[in-house]
């Protein structure tokens, strides 16, 4: 059903942010018939605070920030066909899920004079946007239904193999 494929969708959203950023996933269990997923991409432990002159921290925080906005973006992407054309979304307009409560608090950390969430939004938005990486999207959330559980290794063949069939 189409609740399935848009909570697929948003999963696949985030596996391919992990991808984008080189992070490893593990595992990944998809199990819409109990309302269930499991999601395992490793992480390295971040900072209470990332000064301006943690470059490395500044980094890593942001790459999980994206990560995590991903599987919001993919699920805007899959339902009106493309995303980050509006700013930002406040934390009011979403369903506040986990991801996006989590992507605020380590947004917190990061000491800027600048905003932080909405840059990084907009740019996992232009990397969903793109059509090899949306193909790579489509086929991971097609391989979760079908399959309820993916290891790290299929994760990255379906999105290698996904996206070098879209570019040619």
């Amino acid at each position: 059903d189409s609740q399935t494929q848009l909570h697929a969708c948003k999963i696949a959203g985030h596996l391919m942010g992990a991808w984008l950023e080189g992070r490893r996933v593990s595992c990944v269990r998809f199990q819409p018939e109990k309302r269930e997923v499991w999601l395992d991409i490793f992480e390295s432990r971040l900072p209470r605070r990332v000064t301006i002159w943690d470059y490395r921290g500044r980094l890593e925080t942001r790459s999980i920030i994206r990560v995590l906005l991903a599987g919001p973006a993919a699920t805007e992407r899959y339902s009106f066909g493309t995303c980050g054309d509006s700013p930002f979304p406040s934390r009011d307009d979403m369903d506040v899920e986990p991801c996006v409560w989590r992507a605020v608090d380590l947004a917190g950390r990061i000491e800027s004079k600048v905003p932080v969430l909405a840059p990084l939004w907009r740019e996992i938005c232009a990397a969903l946007n793109r059509d090899r990486v949306w193909a790579a999207v489509t086929v991971i959330a097609e391989m979760l239904i079908e399959c309820g559980e993916l290891s790290g290794s299929e994760v990255n063949e379906f999105a290698r193999h996904a996206m070098s069939r879209a570019s040619h």
